[in-house]
């Protein structure tokens, strides 16, 4: 046998083996692949159902996504009224803004007026405040014054007190006196005439007419009070003639006669009772 065909017959030999290790290879893989496509079958069976459930509740998520749609789309409609109503109601607003920014101004003028009015205000309140502490001030001087003051108006009341009490039991005593004195006076005229003395005077002042007349006005001059009275020359009234001022049955004092006209004459008061004189109070040179 030659070498090529020992060669060739090597080459058969390891041909056939490979051949028939295929084959094993073949046969094997194709009892794989058969029970790989079972189980793929059963792969997809299973699939098959999940998709089938996926296409029912994606047909469910479907209607209720259209649901949800229309409910968005009435939403969306309601949305787009109120969204109307809203810009109408924007364009009031906004009128109004404008009314409302005019107004701000005219008010921030007006605070500008009322701040400067304020600040005025504080400079006349603090002005104010100085002087009510200097008015405070001699306030405080005159109470204390008025403390001392009033201590000695006590004091002085007091005084006036007993004074007018001496001065009362005086006035008794003066229109005892003062009685006493007229009647010893009518005595007198009674008695004797009536004497002039040199310069023409009247030495005793009550005439030895009765002369009635009344009180026509009464005043004061230099402290001095002074009376006229309704009879005059007309009716023999003479300078320093002396008349009794009587109301009713109460004696009053005395008037003597300093000036005479025709028919007034105006003569000093005196006497106990000359704050009680008035207009029409009667005058008599004899009681």
């Amino acid at each position: 046998m030659s070498a090529l065909t020992k060669i060739f017959v090597v080459l058969l030999v390891i041909l056939a083996n490979i051949t028939v290790a295929a084959l094993v290879v073949f046969v094997n893989r194709q009892e794989n692949f058969r029970a790989l496509d079972v189980a793929a079958e059963t792969k997809l069976a299973a699939k098959t159902g999940e998709l089938t459930l996926a296409r029912a509740d994606n047909e469910a998520l479907k209607a209720s996504d259209l649901q949800q749609l229309n409910a968005r789309d009435t939403t969306i409609a309601a949305q787009r009224e109120a969204l109307a109503a809203a810009q109408t109601n924007l364009g009031a607003l906004n009128s109004q803004n404008a009314d409302l920014t005019s107004k701000l101004a005219m008010a921030i003028n007006a605070q500008t007026s009322t701040t400067a009015a304020l600040q005025v205000a504080q400079q006349q309140n603090a002005t104010s405040d100085t002087n009510f502490a200097t008015l405070r001030k001699e306030h405080d001087e005159l109470q204390a014054r008025y403390t001392g003051e009033s201590l000695h108006i006590t004091d002085l009341q007091n005084t006036l007190d007993v004074t007018k009490r001496d001065r009362d039991y005086l006035s008794e005593q003066v229109v005892q006196l003062l009685a006493q004195n007229a009647q010893q006076a009518d005595v007198i005229h009674k008695n004797l005439p009536a004497i002039e003395s040199r310069q023409g005077v009247i030495v005793n002042p009550t005439p030895m007419i009765a002369l009635d007349g009344v009180i026509r006005d009464k005043t004061v001059i230099a402290g001095v009070p002074y009376a006229t009275i309704s009879l005059g020359s007309a009716e023999q009234v003479q300078k320093n003639m002396q008349f009794k001022v009587i109301d009713g049955d109460k004696f009053l004092g005395y008037l003597t006669v300093d000036t005479v006209e025709p028919h007034e004459s105006t003569g000093r008061l005196e006497g106990p009772h000359i704050n009680d004189i008035h207009s029409g109070v009667e005058v008599k040179t004899q009681l």
